[in-house]
């Protein structure tokens, strides 16, 4: 079957399949870079799988429990959890907006407030880590990076995007 987009283009395939008492869903999708929600549609109702990001190949399992409400899965739906933003929207970090933060740390203004991209390494320390629990991490132009939204005020806050 076809992995669908909003305006009812083809962005992919994908199959589902059971796996003992479990249903397999797999996608192999042509996505744009950004976080997509994959949802399964049946004669029984939808099911939201989860969060891809871009494309490429990705599989949830479910247990049948969970899934059996769908019925006969005739379709699978990709769309975006948040607007597209482009890379050259950031731009780096100025001295008096981000005292202490990492070098390489970038900022993307918007309304009243900003989101800042620290650059971060697995093996390496947590960027702000006393605000860790608002951070979202995630990966842009190949390298990961640990994103905080700032309100109009300076103070992080949680990201609609978490």
């Amino acid at each position: 079957m076809n992995l669908y987009l909003e305006d009812g283009s083809v962005a992919g395939s994908a199959s589902v399949r059971q796996v003992g008492d479990d249903l397999l869903f797999s996608v192999s999708a042509r996505l744009s870079a950004g976080l997509w929600r994959i949802v399964a549609h049946g004669s029984g109702g939808a099911l939201a799988l989860g969060v891809m990001e871009g494309g490429g190949v990705w599989q949830r399992r479910f247990s049948s429990r969970l899934a059996g409400g769908l019925g006969e899965v005739d379709r699978l739906t990709a769309s975006r959890c948040a607007p597209a933003r482009m890379e050259s929207e950031w731009q780096g970090c100025r001295g008096d907006e981000a005292p202490g933060l990492p070098p390489g740390s970038l900022c993307r203004r918007h309304g009243g407030g900003c989101t800042l991209a620290l650059p971060w390494r697995e093996d390496g320390p947590f960027p702000w880590p006393e605000r860790f629990c608002l951070a979202r991490t995630g990966v842009m132009a190949g390298r990961l990076w640990v994103f905080y939204a700032l309100d109009q005020t300076g103070e992080a806050v949680l990201s609609e995007e978490n």
